[in-house]
């Protein structure tokens, strides 16, 4: 055989045959590259919103953001709504403290603690309905769009930014019920 022949016979035992034989050969490939991500969860929740942009960073560099975008807003949206749920039981502590003959005026807006519960529970909820939707809309197509992305990266954003408030509304509520509670039973003493 001459190098012609030898050449163009070791293209043809190198070209894939058929689309089924390409289909599956892509398949074995996809299979093989499994993303773990609990690592980026794990780093977004650590001390956000600066480690968050970095999971992102991290996520878009090894080119798995979306693979990774929908599982951290899932997380987020979790961690969200528990703590629009568990803000709940703030808002009527200075009304619970009058029942039991403690009076203290607070000074804290309850419309405006409670707005923040609602908001920051709302945008939890859409989080979570969003992020599951794209998680198994990216399983399916291997891919999102740029609306899906920056419409999680918004909502994961605006969460950060409603719990940042409802924390300090939260504070604020029992800072102030707390110390004339405290100021009261020290004079008291004297």
């Amino acid at each position: 055989m001459d190098n012609a022949s030898r050449n163009k016979k070791m293209k043809e035992e190198n070209t894939p045959q058929t689309l089924g034989y390409l289909d599956k050969v892509i398949v074995q490939t996809q299979q093989k590259v499994k993303v773990g991500v609990w690592g980026y969860i794990v780093l977004s929740l650590v001390f956000p919103p600066f480690t968050t942009v970095w999971a992102f960073y991290k996520a878009n560099k090894k080119q798995v953001l979306h693979l990774v975008l929908p599982a951290m807003t899932i997380a987020f949206s979790v961690m969200i709504v528990f703590s629009a749920i568990s803000s709940r039981s703030t808002v009527s502590v200075p009304a619970q403290l009058t029942k039991l003959g403690i009076g203290s005026q607070t000074g804290v807006s309850q419309t405006k603690l409670i707005l923040f519960d609602n908001i920051t529970l709302f945008l939890g909820l859409v989080g979570l309905v969003a992020g599951v939707y794209w998680k198994l809309k990216a399983k399916k197509e291997g891919l999102l769009g740029g609306f899906a992305i920056w419409f999680m990266i918004a909502i994961i954003m605006m969460q950060m930014v409603a719990v940042g408030y409802l924390f300090y509304y939260v504070y604020q509520s029992a800072y102030n019920t707390i110390v004339p509670i405290i100021n009261s039973n020290y004079q008291g003493i004297q």
